[in-house]
C-alpha cells in the first residue's frame, strides 16, 4: 500500500445476518471516532408531491436518498449506501450541512471484523418501523 493513502477503517463484506453486502471494521474503532465522511449529490425537490412521497426518481435508487433540508434530498457517495440498519446500532450518521457531507461516527466501540450498523431513522435510540420507507421494485423486497 502506498503510504500517501490512509488505511480505510472499513471494508465491504457479506452480512450473514442480513444476507447482503454491508460495511465492516478493518480495525478496532473507538466510540466517537469518525468512520467515514461521505460527499453528497443534492437533488432539488421538483414538486411538493414528490417531496411528500419521498420519491425523487421512482426507482430503486429512491431507497438510498436522505431528506437533506427544506429544498433538497441528498444522495450520498462513498460507502454510505452499504451501511445496514439495526435498532441496536454501533454507529450513526450525522449531517454536516456546512461541508455538505454525511458523516458516520461510532456510537460504541466497534471491534475489528464487526459489521457497522446504523439506525436508518437517524437516531440510534429511535425504534420506529422503517419498512414503510422502502419500496419494492420488480417484486424484490428491499427490507
Amino acid at each position: 500500500m502506498n503510504s500517501i493513502y490512509p488505511k480505510w477503517p472499513v471494508y465491504v463484506g457479506w452480512s450473514e445476518t442480513l444476507k447482503c453486502r454491508g460495511m465492516f471494521a478493518s480495525s478496532d474503532i473507538k466510540k466517537g471516532e469518525v468512520i467515514e465522511k461521505c460527499p453528497l449529490i443534492l437533488i432539488k425537490y421538483e414538486d411538493e408531491r414528490k417531496k411528500l412521497e419521498s420519491r425523487p426518481s421512482g426507482n430503486i435508487i429512491d431507497n438510498y436518498y436522505y431528506d437533506w433540508d427544506d429544498n433538497n434530498w441528498c444522495l450520498p457517495l462513498g460507502y454510505a449506501m452499504l451501511y445496514n440498519h439495526s435498532y441496536q446500532p454501533n454507529a450513526e450518521y450525522v449531517f454536516d450541512y456546512t461541508n455538505e457531507l454525511l458523516v458516520y461516527v461510532a456510537v460504541t466501540d466497534i471491534a475489528k471484523e464487526s459489521e457497522i450498523l446504523v439506525n436508518y431513522n437517524g437516531f440510534p435510540e429511535d425504534q420506529n418501523p422503517i419498512d414503510s420507507w422502502f419500496k419494492e421494485y420488480d417484486g424484490r423486497n428491499i427490507v
